[in-house]
């Protein structure tokens, strides 16, 4: 696609959608571009291949649901900002998009492992061997204690998926996997004091103090419902986060081979590199689907059983059950 009319379609999207995040809107023209090359199409300056529904459909055919809805919402957005006369074709991607959708949450409910998600599943004990091995990588040769000019761009990407496994798998509890919102602006606490709203609209930041450090989100899918959020950032891994930002000057935590800020694409790669030692292909969601049954795992089916005798739902015998332990009121 070229990069004009990626741009046109940047603006025209987000004329038609102006409170649709310019996160959202940069991965569906990705996707977009991503989906032209897959079907062989260098040269063109418009969305007119998407009206052969049946071509894109099957280019998108073994891909999860999941990554098939990202897709298809992203060319639903495109066609009716660019081509709202074309009804029909909405119309038949919208369906999509609305089947997509019930059978993901049919089977989120189910608490049932897709067929990916089996082939692909670890444990968090797995996870976490990931951080140990980058770790001793990087204590190896001494990564974080060169100057960061002296840095090969190999070497700065083992310290960087050293670094987000640790993020992600390095305190579960304290600080669970986000999605790819690891987009992160490094500043001090001072600097980030003197930052006015309009400089922290879409933008994520990792905030140092003098005893520990913390993020500052503006910038994520459910930002809108729950505004800006204060997430500290856990005393097991801001030492060699912050010594990291430290070393690196760029004033980006994670960053691309131009120095310049690491996109959320940029993140999710990373991401699954940081965990390729295991031999599959594991990415953000998968981690935090493995974070959640770890900490938190789905109703047995005895516990099912024993709700629906009772008449009520797993939910409410969550209600029903009690803390044994009564708080010392004396």
């Amino acid at each position: 696609m070229l990069k004009g009319f990626e741009n046109s379609l940047v603006k025209t999207i987000r004329a038609a959608r102006p409170n649709l995040k310019q996160s959202s809107i940069q991965t569906y023209v990705a996707n977009l571009k991503r989906l032209g090359n897959m079907l062989n199409l260098t040269k063109y300056k418009d969305l007119g291949f998407l009206k052969d529904t049946d071509r894109v459909m099957a280019a998108l055919k073994e891909y999860s649901d999941n990554t098939k809805r990202s897709y298809v919402a992203g060319i639903v957005t495109a066609l009716k900002a660019m081509m709202p006369d074309e009804t029909e074709v909405i119309g038949v991607y919208t369906n999509v998009m609305n089947e997509l959708n019930v059978g993901m949450m049919a089977d989120l409910k189910s608490n049932k492992m897709s067929a990916k998600q089996k082939s692909n599943w670890v444990t968090v004990e797995e996870l976490k061997g990931c951080v140990n091995h980058w770790k001793m990588r990087v204590v190896a040769d001494g990564l974080l204690e060169r100057p960061f000019k002296s840095l090969f761009t190999s070497q700065i990407n083992t310290i960087q998926k050293y670094l987000i496994s640790l993020f992600l798998m390095g305190d579960i509890k304290e600080n669970p996997a986000m999605r790819a919102n690891y987009d992160l602006v490094v500043k001090t606490e001072k600097e980030f004091e003197g930052l006015d709203a309009v400089a922290k609209v879409n933008r994520n930041f990792y905030v140092m103090g003098s005893k520990g450090a913390t993020l500052w989100l503006y910038n994520y899918k459910t930002f809108d419902t729950y505004g800006p959020k204060e997430i500290k950032v856990s005393k097991l891994l801001y030492p060699d986060l912050n010594r990291w930002a430290r070393l690196n000057k760029t004033g980006y935590l994670f960053i691309n081979a131009r120095r310049g800020p690491l996109s959320t694409n940029g993140i999710s790669k990373l991401i699954t590199a940081a965990f390729s030692p295991l031999g599959k292909k594991i990415g953000v969601s998968m981690v935090r689907h493995i974070t959640i049954t770890h900490l938190h795992p789905p109703p047995s089916k005895s516990q099912q059983e024993t709700a629906d005798k009772m008449l009520h739902s797993v939910e409410m015998s969550k209600e029903y059950a009690k803390h044994t332990e009564q708080p010392d009121e004396s």
